[in-house]
Parts: C-alpha cells; structure tokens; sequence
C-alpha cells in the first residue's frame, strides 16, 4: 500500500515537472519564432521587393496565436502570453491563423520616413506605404 502511495505521489511530481518544462519549451520558441518574423520584417524593409504576402497558417503555431505589428514593435500573443521584438518595418497590422496579410511599398526612398496604410478585405489585411 505504501508503494502504492508513494508511486501515486512520483508520478505526480513528474508529471508537474514535466508540464513546467514543457510551458518552458514553448516560451523559448515563441520567443525564437517572434524573433524570427521581426527578422523577416526587417529583411523585406531593405530589400528591393514591392510586395510580401504572409500566411497566418503557414507562420503561426496554432490557432490561439495572433501576430501583431505596430509602432515598430513585434508581438505574439497566445493567450495571456505576449513575446516581443522590435523592427525597423513600418507596417501596422494584425495576423490570425486564417488569415493573410499583404505589404506592399509604393516607394522606398532612404530619404523619408515610411508611412503604413492598413486596409481590411474579408479575411485578409493589406498594408500600403504611402
């Protein structure tokens, strides 16, 4: 009875440990993935394309996660979880799983400051800078 109990009590303990880990793991990702977009962001700012389209199915985990662009600040947020990072990208807007957004830059000139226009068409979101 008594390997019983204390079998019972290991097996909670690990399992409780194991759960820590694992919310750990995934907060070490987000932080990587949230990262990784600003990255992303920052290459398609000094690169010559017009336009980038991004796929929330293809770049978030899962559903619960929402990507959001403002002010120049990069946020993933699942649940009450937010991670953060900054970019030099100008473009304002938000993306859901199912969910696409286009940027597009009318003019890249290293002279100005960039100005984002966010449109919302059905599903998808549509940047534009001025």
């Amino acid at each position: 009875m008594v390997l019983c109990v204390c079998g019972a009590v290991l097996l909670v303990t690990v399992a409780g440990i194991m759960g820590q880990f694992q919310e750990h793991a995934e907060s070490g990702m987000e932080d990587d993935l949230v990262e990784d977009i600003a990255e992303m962001l920052d290459v398609f700012e000094g690169s010559d394309l017009d336009s980038m389209t991004l796929d929330g199915a293809l770049i978030l985990p899962s559903s619960k996660h929402v990507l959001k662009v403002s002010s120049n600040i990069v946020l993933l947020e699942k649940d009450e979880i937010v991670c953060t990072a900054m970019t030099r990208c100008g473009a304002e807007f938000e993306l859901w799983y199912g969910g696409t957004v286009t940027i597009t830059k009318r003019c890249q000139s290293p002279n100005t400051s960039a100005i984002w226009r966010r449109v919302s068409v059905n599903m998808s979101i549509s940047s534009a800078l001025l």
